[in-house]
């Protein structure tokens, strides 16, 4: 009783059970089901499979209208068997009885008995020199076969095939429920990866937002802060300067400009050209606040903060300077 899997195992259960229900089973058969009834994990699926079973046989059973024998059959049965019949195979004894009561002309019981004895006597000495049954020796089983009417073979015939097609119809119905079970449960472990990714990529991002903010800010953990304000009638930008040489532009106080254009941030020293410290654009939020180093050549000097409007990427000089600071 070993099976690759559970539902390997409940096909065989399934198999053993319809042949149990059917009485068509083998001892093996027999033995090998009623190890699934005492299985612990096939013990509930045996019984559901044999109970289901059992009721589509009877109903088969129930749909099929009783025969009558045909009139003169056991007159006709007794004529072809002859005096020699085998007493084990036909049920002489009850054969005779009947023969005597409703049949006219038919050998007396004794006379029966006697022919009958004779008659296993001479097969008993046969067995004796040969392992073959004697060829005179009438076959009830033979009979049957050849003399089964149709009605009834027809009967049975649509009866196996009603049950092999209810068998095969829930079976079938099993592996569909069993394949759409997986592809929900795949659909559900599809979801929940893309779900898991999802939250991947946000968390990342929420990472790199705060990575920059610290730096964007950093300036601000300085002890001591430097303030400087740039302005006109219709902007404004504020500069925090800390002792690190740090610049924390927030110039959230310019207007708008199109995509063409760019803000450009100058260190403007007393003498000599300004020098670029970077763009200034807005961040995802739409503030405008960048942190910029003073390059080392311009440490210790006193510079003047610029903003200018540029061609898109910026320019080397200012070309249309909007604020000007006092020098810091």
């Amino acid at each position: 009783m070993t099976h690759s899997g559970p539902s390997n195992a409940i096909e065989r259960i399934e198999e053993l059970a319809a042949l149990v229900a059917l009485d068509t089973a083998s001892a093996a058969e027999r033995e090998e089901f009623a190890g699934w009834l005492q299985s612990e994990q096939f013990a509930d699926e045996a019984r559901r499979a044999l109970a289901s079973f059992e009721a589509t046989a009877a109903c088969l059973g129930e749909s099929v209208e009783p025969l009558a024998p045909p009139p003169g059959g056991l007159e006709k049965l007794l004529a072809m068997a002859g005096p020699r019949a085998h007493p084990s195979r036909l049920g002489a004894q009850e054969l005779l009885t009947e023969s005597r009561d409703g049949a006219v002309g038919q050998p007396s019981v004794h006379d029966s008995t006697v022919n009958i004895t004779n008659t296993t006597r001479d097969a008993t000495a046969a067995s004796h020199t040969s392992n073959h049954q004697p060829a005179d020796v009438f076959s009830l089983s033979a009979f049957r076969a050849k003399r089964v009417p149709l009605s009834v073979v027809a009967v049975a015939i649509v009866a196996a095939a009603a049950f092999l097609f209810l068998y095969i119809r829930e079976r079938s119905h099993r592996r569909l429920d069993a394949a759409a079970a997986a592809a929900a449960s795949e659909a559900i472990q599809q979801d929940a990866q893309a779900e898991i990714e999802t939250l991947t990529n946000k968390l990342a991002q929420m990472r790199e937002r705060s990575q920059l903010l610290a730096t964007r800010f950093e300036p601000l953990r300085a002890p001591k802060l430097r303030l400087a304000t740039l302005s006109n009638d219709s902007s404004y930008a504020h500069v925090l300067v800390d002792d690190a040489n740090h610049w924390l532009v927030v110039a959230d106080g310019l207007p708008a400009i199109s995509g063409s254009k760019d803000y450009q941030l100058w260190f403007v020293p007393p003498t000599g050209k300004p020098v670029s410290a970077g763009l200034l654009r807005p961040d995802v939020d739409g503030v405008m606040a960048m942190t910029f180093s003073v390059p080392a050549s311009l440490r210790g000097t006193r510079l003047r903060p610029a903003i200018s409007l540029e061609p898109k990427g910026g320019s080397a000089q200012p070309t249309e300077v909007k604020l000007i600071g006092e020098p810091i």
